[in-house]
């Protein structure tokens, strides 16, 4: 029975220390780095939509409208802070992460079944973005075309050419975030 327990507790505290580390996450991005870029009324909305494994999905212009340029100005300042920041946070151990971002319509409201339902946004916009963060190389921020366009030279950018994303049908013209 000893055994057991001793099993029991370890998954408890295994699984306990894994939800901590997420809500930590969660509130350092909400209270840390969300409020440079949004208003406080939406911070307290918290656009980050959901943490998916390592990753952190992110959306901006929903639940309330916002410029699309806009948008791409205030999605990509919150990656290049998180970038410098990262490195700050692994207490000893080096923090690296992709950014992939892209702009584009995108079906947003609540979404699952009777049983769970998640407030979230989908659409080939979205598949998109997920795709340039899994192709962009570690420490660096990728982004689509419509995002660069959106961009308008505000922020210098380096071609990554035109890439096969899986799931996409057609090449994807991409940017580096420089």
């Amino acid at each position: 029975m000893a055994d057991m327990s001793a099993g029991i507790f370890l998954v408890f505290f295994a699984s306990n220390y894994a939800v901590n580390q997420t809500a930590k996450l969660h509130r350092y991005l909400t209270e840390s780095v969300l409020r440079r870029y949004l208003p406080p009324s939406l911070v307290e909305r918290a656009t980050v939509d959901k943490f998916v494994g390592d990753a952190v999905m992110i959306v901006f212009g929903a639940p309330d409208p916002l410029d699309p340029a806009e948008q791409a100005r205030r999605c990509v300042a919150l990656a290049r802070d998180l970038q410098s920041t990262l490195p700050r946070l692994g207490d000893g151990v080096r923090l690296v992460a992709r950014a992939g971002i892209n702009t584009g319509d995108a079906v947003v409201g609540n979404f699952g079944s009777l049983a769970r339902s998640d407030y979230t946004v989908i659409g080939p916009a979205v598949n998109i973005a997920a795709r340039l963060e899994t192709a962009s190389e570690p420490g660096r921020i990728l982004i689509g075309e419509s995002t660069a366009k959106l961009l308008d030279g505000a922020v210098p950018l380096e071609a990554a050419g035109e890439l096969r994303l899986k799931g996409v049908a057609a090449p994807v013209r991409a940017f580096y975030v420089k």
